[in-house]
């Protein structure tokens, strides 16, 4: 296996995949309409938009690892990755941001 060329590591957020979101909220209302009948339109748009709200701002809060680099093809590529330890929660306790300066010799 080759090593590739990495350009810059940087920390950064990751985009929004805003079609992600679109099939999450269309699959949690067909669900919602078929288990229970009776729900009021309303009260779903209120709660699937309360869903949204917070899963963009724990986007906007989350840091992730993005690593540049040039692959075998001398194609640039994009990479991003946080620190999973602790079952996932050691990037919100900083983990990624010690595994950044630990990767960037700091």
């Amino acid at each position: 296996m080759e090593v590739p060329q990495i350009q810059d590591i940087s920390l950064a957020h990751q985009s929004v995949n805003w079609g992600t979101y679109s099939v999450m909220d269309l699959l949690a209302s067909l669900y919602i309409f078929f288990a229970f009948p009776s729900v009021v339109w309303e009260d779903l748009f209120i709660a699937l938009l309360i869903g949204n709200l917070l899963g963009l701002a724990i986007n906007r809060t989350t840091k992730w690892i993005r690593v540049e680099y040039t692959d075998a093809g001398e194609k640039k590529q994009l990479a991003y990755f946080a620190d999973g330890s602790l079952l996932g929660w050691s990037g919100i306790f900083g983990g990624t941001k010690i595994l950044f300066k630990k990767l960037k010799g700091e």
